[in-house]
């Protein structure tokens, strides 16, 4: 598996949708109909204001934090996200390239280990 998926399953959920569990659960769901990625559940991925957080990560590649991820919709714009990232260099997924769904959510990016860019 080359993606991996990280989901806070401590988030207090605001309402249903956003709960880290039923977030949880919706990629489970989603992952079992095929090798999407894996899925991994943490305790807290912080920052604990903005429920629904996941980082999307993999073997030298950029890793990617959003938050505010909801088990509807979002899910398909997830599908897409991780086919961009999987095509951009090292995953580091041009702001077009990104489901528009999706920016507003993105909190933030960390490049893989000893890579900088100048």
């Amino acid at each position: 598996m080359d993606a991996t998926i990280h989901v806070c399953r401590g988030c207090k959920p605001r309402d249903a949708a956003l709960g880290g569990e039923a977030l949880l659960a919706a990629l489970l769901d989603w992952a079992a109909d095929g090798p999407t990625a894996e899925i991994v559940p943490h305790a807290c991925l912080g920052p604990c204001g903005a429920p629904g957080r996941i980082v999307v990560s993999g073997p030298g590649r950029w890793s990617w934090l959003l938050a505010g991820i909801s088990p509807g919709e979002d899910i398909t714009a997830l599908a897409v996200f991780l086919d961009a990232w999987r095509l951009a260099p090292a995953g580091l997924v041009p702001k077009n390239d990104r489901p528009e769904r999706l920016r507003p959510k993105i909190l933030g990016r960390v490049p893989p280990p000893n890579q900088f860019m100048t």
